[in-house]
Parts: C-alpha cells; structure tokens; sequence
C-alpha cells in the first residue's frame, strides 16, 4: 500500500498559500517533516548570529533539513528524532534528539524558527490536496516565529495564551503541533532555524544551560511548552531588532516608532487590522 500524499502547511496572505513545511506519514508509522530551506541559516539555540557559535556549524547556510520521528516500537521509555541537514558548503550533518516525552504524555520540541518574507519559488504550492492552513501572515509588516513540537496521536494540546497561536494535527501515532506568533518588523528574505538534540546535563556550561537540557529531554507539558517558546521568541525577536539596526537603518529612520512596535507586543495573527492598529494605540498614542 503506497503511503499517502504530505500533508502540507501553509500560511496564506491575500488569498496566495505559501508552505511553511509539510508532513509525509510512513506506512509504519514515521513521520517525515520537510522544512524548506532557502535562506535558512544553522542557529546554535539561543546564540545571535554575530557571535561565535557553539557548534562549527553555527551560522552557515542550509542547503537541505528534514526531520524524523520514529515510533520506537522496541522501547517502553524513548522516540528517537532524527534531524538531517546538507549544507552549503557539502558537509552533512544528523542530529538526535532521544526524548522521553511522548511516551510520557508530553510534548517534543522539534525546533524553532523564525521565517522569512516566503517569497522564495521554493515556498510554492504545488497542485494537489491535504492542505491545512495555519493562518495569515503579511511578511511586508510582519516577522513570523513558529516552534513545531510533536506528541502522542491522542494527547491534545490544550495549551493557551492571547498572543500565541496554536494549530495541531493527529496522525496515526504522532500529533503536530505548531505554535506561532508574529512581532511588528517586516520579514527579511533569510531564516534562521535552531533544532532541538539530546545534549548531556553533565556537560552544562551554566546551572541555567544544566536545567535547560533537562527540560529539553524530558520534553513538556503544553503550559511549559508555551513558556519556553515565549521565552526564545524574545531571543529571537531582540536578536531581529539588532539586526536590522546594524544593516537596514533606513527602514527606521522611514518609520518613527517602529523599534518600539515591534518590542511593545506579540500577535497571535501577522495579518495588519483594526484588531492590531487598535491594540498598537493603546501601548503608542504617538507611534501610529
């Protein structure tokens, strides 16, 4: 029996669906995540690009990234996923992430990123069905931020805050979920990509780095979920801000206030309404 179509997800601005990354599911079960990659920069989590990675591999381009999740079947405990990359450069790299959350009842963290401006061809939707839309998102006033975590088949995600939105899908053994939030600063056409491994505690650099890799390989309920997302969404946000001090200037000496927009809140949607504009009075009477 041929193992059905990828299930494909999307975002969607002034009716054109553009992928954020699709799902293959295995006859045996496996899911195969494929995230598309131009423009994807390799992130050491929680390091800014500027600086000196953990990793050698910490701020080079991405050629091609996949995800593996395994349903384990021989263990009572583990899943192992898997996370492959081909980098510019040739080199290619596997990365592991053995977790005891989905047997637990918990949820994995895959990996977060921060997208760009989509308006990439490799962002197409191509014909075909099992399509679901994850929301709106207008990269011309808009960053994207998306961590995609995976749990199991059954374990609904019941996890909510007002600027974070949350979109799951179950299939035969894993459930996908995707949480989302969006800050004011138009989308760059670069990404940048930081995936979760299995790093031991003992090799910890800090106490606050020990705690974090725990946390990491016992993975988390949706309430501690939505913490630490909100937590590296702020590394994200701040690390975009400084960025686009350094190398676009201009595009804030054209909009006054917009540093203080992008740092005043989150929104569940990246579509720019009267819901927003209103939310954006009340935290800036001067900035509109």
């Amino acid at each position: 029996m041929p193992a059905p179509a990828s299930t494909r997800f999307t975002v969607s601005h002034k009716a054109n669906q553009r992928i954020v990354l699709s799902v293959r599911e295995q006859n045996n079960g496996r899911l195969i995540i494929t995230v598309q990659s131009t423009g994807n920069k390799f992130r050491d989590l929680g390091v800014p690009a500027q600086n000196e990675g953990i990793t050698p591999r910490h701020n080079v381009r991405i050629a091609h990234q996949k995800f593996s999740i395994h349903p384990s079947a021989k263990s009572t405990e583990h899943n192992q996923l898997h996370f492959h990359q081909v980098f510019d450069d040739g080199v290619k790299e596997d990365r592991y992430h053995v977790t005891k959350a989905i047997k637990s009842g918990r949820f994995a963290p895959l990996f977060v990123r921060r997208y760009s401006s989509l308006r990439d061809t490799c962002y197409d939707l191509r014909r075909g069905g099992n399509i679901a839309n994850v929301g709106e998102f207008d990269p011309d006033r808009f960053s994207m931020v998306l961590c995609v975590l995976v749990g199991q088949s059954d374990c609904m995600f019941r996890g909510r805050t007002y600027d974070i939105s949350t979109f799951q899908r179950a299939f035969r053994e894993f459930r996908i979920v995707i949480l989302g939030s969006f800050f004011l600063l138009p989308a760059t056409d670069f990404s940048m990509i930081s995936g979760f491994m299995t790093l031991r505690p003992e090799d910890a650099t800090s106490e606050e780095d020990r705690k974090f890799r725990e946390r990491v390989m016992e993975g988390w309920d949706a309430q501690e979920a939505i913490l630490a997302f909100s937590e590296l969404r702020n590394r994200i946000r701040d690390e975009g801000i400084e960025t686009a001090i350094r190398f676009v200037p201009e595009m804030f000496r054209q909009t006054p206030g917009l540093i203080e927009m992008a740092r005043c809140r989150y929104f569940k949607s990246g579509e720019f309404n009267n819901k927003v504009i209103k939310a954006l009075r009340s935290k800036m009477p001067n900035g509109l």
